[in-house]
């Protein structure tokens, strides 16, 4: 064979830190350092995993979770990475084992690559656990403190009263006694600081891309802002954002010794009926660390307004709010209880928890900014008072689209004839029923009619059970190149049964010019007119027979994409940024 042809999938692991012990069921954060051994660069489409194994080598746990390089790896290059791996949910001892993936084409352990095994015990005791990693004994006496004191006692009382409705109703007779109206400030300029969820970076899901957004354009108001800080919980930095940049800065030492995350909430929180999935939207109910910093930056930073993009992250304002009167505000990017209902099968202790958690925190801030006036109305029928619900939509950088050339992805995978688009967060189960969709539905029909397409899928964790020769899974892309693989497509289609929010995808693709074919769900939230700016079409039939129709007519490809690129001007971020100041100046 022609060595210049041969492609070898090589990887060393030069460095770990790998606890030898976990606890059932629990996602970890393992920092690894790799070396490219091979004679291929680690593209897009290139992502770590992992393995589980039985003692006996019998693999327990093939797909998992997928952690995403974030820049291109060239051969003998090295990058340091910390490695998302979720616990088997059964005690017992386990082997574990790291191997790189090229979603949809290898496994680089099937081609050779070497590969390292850990031995880890899995436990289901919480307390098992601490005492593993206690080093001296004052630690020892710490942690089961702050341990049963803080999460024992206080989480079940606190949870308890949330899930049965008790705290709103409290709240609402007792809101006036305790609480003091917001300070309106003299102060001609804005201090903000945006309170949420830690991954953030690299921006790979459209919860990132909101938040991102919303901090960086408001930051390039300076006539406006005078400020702008983006907290996320679970981190030893937050960000001071000036003219888009963000700028990393650090906490005082004292404050990593709070307790940062309250691994008791999180069980408790799955006991009342929250999915696993999504305890993290409210486990910082309790995360005392995340008070603190909240407290921290309003006091040093003279913090005029705290602002939240997930209901659990707005608690966190209790204590400015008390001691200082700080305005403020839960930006919602999807009423999470109906979304939630939307997307798992729910018991009914689950959805009175998640109903009335939100609840609760809608009735604590002064204000929620949704996304939507369906999302306005949901909560308005949740018993919140409607002048204190404000509407604006998620926006786009238009001008992010600008200019692009579609040739290079193109080559890239060899696309010919027509190209379809779909992208998301794939283990999102919205976005993986989707993928279904059109791998055993959508793909299926259209060779029955003659229609050749490619489909290109974009995001990480691809669903590979639905591989097909016509699907193109990329795996993880940075934002700054999401433009390119969406320009490469022809026409982009949103199959969405479930999910909340504004669909992010779509403002995209109506920015690259991309006719789009969605259903009613996938458009929710969107003042759009059918057959004008999108087709919406619910029929799986006619959605298909809708695409077979749009491929055959350029003239009516264009003229869907120039309408589309008409309305998706007035959701810029640019725009909606003023909005937002709009809002908080005016304040009450």
């Amino acid at each position: 064979m022609d060595e210049t042809h041969y492609v070898k999938y090589s990887a060393r692991l030069l460095s770990e830190e790998i606890p030898q012990s976990m606890v059932a069921d629990l996602e970890y954060q393992i920092p690894l350092r790799l070396r490219n051994t091979g004679n291929i660069k680690w593209s897009n489409n290139f992502n770590l995993a992992y393995h589980w194994l039985d003692p006996s080598g019998e693999i327990i746990v093939f797909e998992g979770l997928r952690t995403a390089f974030h820049r291109i790896i060239n051969p003998n290059e090295e990058i340091d990475i910390v490695a998302n791996v979720r616990s088997p949910s059964d005690a017992g001892n386990y082997i574990l084992m790291f191997d790189i993936v090229q979603e949809g084409v290898t496994w680089f352990r099937d081609k050779g690559s070497e590969t390292v095994p850990f031995k880890i015990i899995v436990q289901k005791e919480y307390m098992f656990s601490i005492f593993k990693k206690c080093k001296n004994s004052l630690y020892l006496f710490y942690n089961i403190f702050s341990t049963i004191f803080l999460s024992l006692l206080v989480p079940p009382v606190i949870a308890l009263f949330m899930a049965f409705g008790l705290i709103p109703f409290i709240w609402r007779k007792f809101d006036n006694l305790f609480f003091s109206k917001p300070n309106i400030f003299p102060k001609s300029k804005l201090k903000l600081c945006i309170v949420t969820r830690p991954d953030l970076f690299p921006t790979t899901h459209g919860g990132a891309v909101k938040t991102i957004s919303t901090a960086k354009f408001l930051s390039i108001y300076h006539d406006e802002i005078e400020e702008v800080i983006l907290l996320t919980a679970n981190s030893d930095i937050f960000y001071q954002v000036d003219d888009g940049v963000f700028n990393e800065m650090n906490y005082p030492s004292w404050i990593k010794i709070i307790p940062k995350f309250n691994i008791m909430s999180r069980l408790l929180l799955s006991f009342l009926g929250i999915p696993k999935e999504e305890v993290w939207m409210y486990s910082t109910l309790l995360d005392f660390n995340l008070w603190i910093k909240v407290l921290f930056i309003t006091f040093t930073h003279k913090t005029e307004v705290l602002q939240s993009d997930y209901p659990g992250f707005a608690f966190s304002f209790l204590l400015p709010k008390l001691i200082f009167g700080t305005f403020t505000s839960l930006s919602e990017h999807n009423v999470e209880y109906i979304r939630l209902a939307d997307t798992f099968s729910l018991s009914l202790l689950g959805n009175v928890t998640s109903r009335n958690l939100e609840k609760f925190i809608c009735m604590f801030v002064d204000i929620i900014i949704t996304v939507s006036s369906v999302d306005r109305d949901n909560l308005i029928k949740l018993d919140i008072k409607k002048g204190k619900i404000f509407v604006i939509a998620s926006g786009v950088d238009v001008a992010r689209f600008e200019g692009i050339e579609a040739d290079e992805i193109k080559k890239i995978y060899g696309m010919k004839g027509p190209v379809l688009i779909f992208h998301g967060t794939l283990h999102y189960k919205p976005n993986k029923k989707a993928v279904e969709i059109i791998s055993k539905h959508i793909l299926p029909r259209l060779r029955q009619e003659g229609v050749h397409v490619k489909f290109l899928i974009v995001g990480s964790s691809p669903p590979i059970e639905y591989s097909d020769k016509d699907i193109i899974f990329t795996g993880v892309v940075d934002e700054e190149d999401l433009p390119k693989y969406i320009m490469a497509a022809d026409l982009a289609v949103v199959p969405l049964l479930a999910g909340g929010g504004t669909r992010l995808k779509i403002l995209e693709y109506f920015a690259a010019k991309k006719p789009v074919i969605s259903t009613s769900k996938g458009a929710e939230g969107l003042n759009v007119t059918n057959g004008k700016e999108i087709v919406i079409e619910d029929d799986l039939d006619k959605f298909i027979n809708e695409i077979i129709y749009l491929i055959n007519s350029r003239d009516r490809q264009e003229c869907l994409a120039n309408n589309a690129y008409e309305f998706v001007k007035q959701y810029d971020w640019r725009n909606l940024s003023l909005e937002y100041i709009s809002l908080y100046k005016r304040r009450k």
